[in-house]
């Protein structure tokens, strides 16, 4: 799916680099275009959007293609789901820059004309993102009514607790998701239920040292006393796939694999 989805990611960097570019020339416009440094900045950000509305737009046009032709396939991804709304949100938020752009040079001709040999870009990107969005309306308005937010914001983590029921419970995706990425123990520490040294392997693939571990879960010994988990004293000692962990354990690995991936 990686190099399925490289058309999708081009056009989420390219629309979230162009807006980023776009509010870095409003807030100069609106502050201190007298600064030199701030100047050479503006004209630099300038070249990130200036005379690329055509391969921007051709970009956006091909990526949406192939969400179209793709769309039986995406609606049984949530990683593929998570790209395809990040994507819609940031066309979204490069309107807005568009049309702040535009408000602001109507306000600042003066500084603008010196820095913009077209006072129209903003205008010409908003027309052309305008143009998209209404052949886009039916894949952002089913995107609106059953990709959830929670979806969008845990991305690939979404889902990914179900898959450890039977090793612990009351652990939300948000909170698995901050363990795994970022080493957050999980502040309610519940019960592992699964065979301890199934708990070192948990811990030694996904990245997390054992004082994490027993920050986020009670481990408990045969004498069903509490008792901290150790990777020197439960070891691994049969081969990984006779764990039942490993699917759930893979799965978890696959979401960080593709969180860094875009990072």
């Amino acid at each position: 799916m990686e190099n399925q989805n490289a058309i999708l990611r081009e056009s989420l960097k390219r629309t979230e680099a162009i807006a980023e570019a776009m509010d870095s020339v409003t807030g100069f416009l609106e502050g201190h275009p007298s600064d030199a440094t701030r100047l050479d900045r503006c004209r630099f950000v300038l070249g990130l959007f200036v005379g690329r509305r055509r391969e921007t737009v051709d970009c956006l046009d091909r990526c949406l293609d192939y969400i179209e032709q793709n769309w039986a396939a995406i609606l049984q991804s949530e990683p593929w789901e998570y790209e395809v709304v990040q994507l819609l949100k940031a066309v979204g938020r490069l309107v807005g820059s568009c049309e702040r752009l535009d408000e602001c040079i109507a306000t600042h001709p003066d500084e603008a004309d010196e820095i913009l040999e077209d006072c129209w870009i903003a205008r010409g990107y908003w027309v052309e993102l305008c143009r998209w969005m209404r052949r886009a309306e039916c894949v952002i308005s089913f995107a609106d009514e059953n990709f959830s937010d929670e979806r969008v914001v845990l991305g690939p983590f979404y889902g990914l607790a179900r898959k450890f029921r039977r090793f612990f419970a009351g652990v939300s995706d948000g909170e698995l998701r901050e363990l795994l990425l970022h080493g957050r123990p999980i502040s309610s520490r519940p019960r592992w239920m699964g065979e301890r040294c199934e708990g070192t392997l948990f811990g030694l693939e996904l990245g997390l040292t054992c004082a994490v571990m027993n920050q986020s879960f009670t481990f408990y010994g045969t004498n069903r006393r509490l008792r901290p988990l150790k990777y020197s004293s439960d070891p691994v000692t049969n081969s990984r796939g006779s764990y039942g962990i490993c699917s759930a354990i893979d799965s978890a690995l696959d979401a960080k694999h593709k969180v860094n991936n875009r990072l």
